[in-house]
């Protein structure tokens, strides 16, 4: 945590840097809303307007450029609701010590809870989703390249196997790593490769709290830095297990689980072989969470083995689902 706490601005120095240098007007309040492994969001309110400021700390600037370009295409894609970039001084983007920042339109909207949204929010979703696809990138190097899976596979083998070696394991984590490695093999044998037919521009980061809706509408889709190629498959599955995971747990997530893969497999002819690959690239990218704190018996590593107890459980009725797919 400390790595990510160091890089946060001084909210004093940053309002003063906007003032001077970007709105050269006062600023009513600054309010960081959220914050992630890359960049941090502000809402600012200035007399006359509210806007967004996107801070990425982690990105270098031409990867901040093409954030820029990206977001610029997008939001002239009608039915695809994005944040436009707000110009400054005829320019798109910022520095603000040794971060890169924009300025984007402010979108009233809120991302609802897992257990708030319904099968007209999915509707909505899935129907923005679909334009995704149809995107015209004139620049395919704009775009992040697909993930190379059977290196991705082979690479969290390896740190599995290593775990598993560790003495100071924990009971607990030395199965559940036992359990992951067998996971890991099996997903290895599953062929993990974009053919240049299939190969889709996705999100990539496509889940419900990158979502914003107003009075049911869905108004803007958010955090583009990871648009690139690969399977759609990934980034549904991606959307329903980040709803499920974030469900109470009480809440009936087998019933709902097969709710939501009836409807989205009715929405896309996917053969089960897509599916699967989509659900295995996206089991590779939770390990690659996994694979960072490991073996430490705190209660927030604790937590996470219980979660990744949890997605595999999903994970394998999942598989069965598709498994038993014909077809189309």
């Amino acid at each position: 945590m400390q790595k990510i706490e160091k890089h946060i601005p001084d909210k004093k120095d940053l309002t003063s840097f906007l003032e001077k240098k970007i709105f050269k007007e006062p600023i009513l309040s600054l309010y960081q809303f959220q914050r992630g492994s890359s960049s941090f969001n502000y809402l600012v309110t200035l007399q006359n307007k509210k806007v967004l400021v996107k801070l990425a700390w982690k990105y270098k600037k031409k990867g901040v450029e093409r954030l820029v370009q990206i977001i610029n295409l997008l939001s002239n894609q009608k039915d695809l609701p994005i944040a436009k970039i707000l110009s400054f001084n005829n320019k798109n983007m910022f520095k603000y010590k040794n971060s890169y920042g924009v300025v984007l339109e402010y979108i009233e909207g809120h991302s609802p809870a897992a257990t708030k949204i319904t099968m007209e929010h999915i509707k909505k979703i899935i129907f923005a989703y679909k334009n995704i696809g149809k995107i015209n990138i004139p620049n395919e190097k704009l775009l992040m390249p697909a993930y190379d899976f059977k290196q991705i596979q082979q690479t969290y083998l390896l740190n599995c196997e290593k775990m598993i070696k560790q003495t100071k394991i924990k009971f607990l984590f030395f199965f559940l790593l036992l359990k992951c490695k067998k996971n890991l093999i099996k997903i290895g044998n599953t062929p993990l490769k974009i053919f240049k037919d299939k190969k889709s521009i996705i999100h990539g980061d496509f889940h419900h709290n990158n979502l914003l809706f107003k009075n049911d509408k869905l108004v803007a889709i958010l955090d583009l830095e990871d648009l690139g190629f690969g399977y759609k498959s990934e980034d549904l599955l991606r959307f329903i297990f980040c709803l499920i995971a974030r469900q109470p747990i009480f809440y009936p997530k087998k019933k709902t689980l097969f709710t939501y893969l009836n409807f989205i497999t009715e929405e896309f002819s996917y053969s089960k072989e897509e599916w699967l690959t989509g659900l295995n690239s996206f089991a590779l990218q939770k390990y690659k969470k996994m694979f960072s704190k490991v073996g430490k018996s705190n209660f927030s590593n604790i937590k996470k083995m219980i979660q990744i107890l949890s997605f595999m459980h999903r994970y394998n009725q999942v598989e069965s689902y598709f498994k038993n797919l014909k077809n189309h």
